[in-house]
């Protein structure tokens, strides 16, 4: 009886390619989700600092008594006051690619469009985009607002665009 050699047989290699097919789905898959939750981390954070900044600036206004000059805030481009700008920031314009921060002028705000978009949603129709931009707002009774500004009953705060993200 001949002796077999000592190598896979083509079952035994297809069943091994079939899992490692397998697995690797399984990992690009979460190595996805994983990277999706960073720009998701990454762009809260962004916003977040946007909105601590805005709240400096109007308590420096208010404290040094120049509160007629927040209104002057509204529709600035918010990326400005920051010391640090992130490296995703390309500016002002229209129409960058996906994964940066930028300043559309025509609106007034500031739009972050997703690099991985998978796990995204927003309310605007079509537009898979992140819009923020600074206003002034009549403060509601139900809750605080960002900060008062010279009229009583006014604010100016980070207004943004309903988006779900996972």
């Amino acid at each position: 009886m001949p002796r077999r050699g000592g190598g896979f047989s083509l079952l035994e290699l297809m069943i091994v390619v079939s899992l490692v097919g397998v697995l690797a789905t399984v990992l690009l898959d979460r190595l996805r989700y994983y990277e999706e939750a960073a720009e998701k981390a990454n762009v809260e954070y962004t916003i977040s600092a946007i909105k601590s900044v805005l709240r400096y600036k109007l308590a420096t206004l208010m404290l040094e008594g120049r509160m007629q000059e927040c209104a002057a805030l509204v529709g600035q481009n918010p990326m400005e006051w920051l010391d640090a700008k992130p490296e995703n920031y390309a500016g002002t314009g229209t129409n960058f690619p996906h994964g940066n921060w930028y300043f559309d002028n025509t609106n007034r705000a500031l739009v972050y469009a997703p690099r991985s978009s998978h796990y995204f949603q927003t309310d605007a129709q079509g537009a898979r985009q992140i819009r923020l931009r600074v206003a002034k707002v009549t403060q509601k009774a139900d809750g605080p607002s960002t900060g008062s500004c010279q009229e009583a009953g006014d604010s100016v705060e980070i207004q943004v665009q309903r988006y779900r993200w996972f």
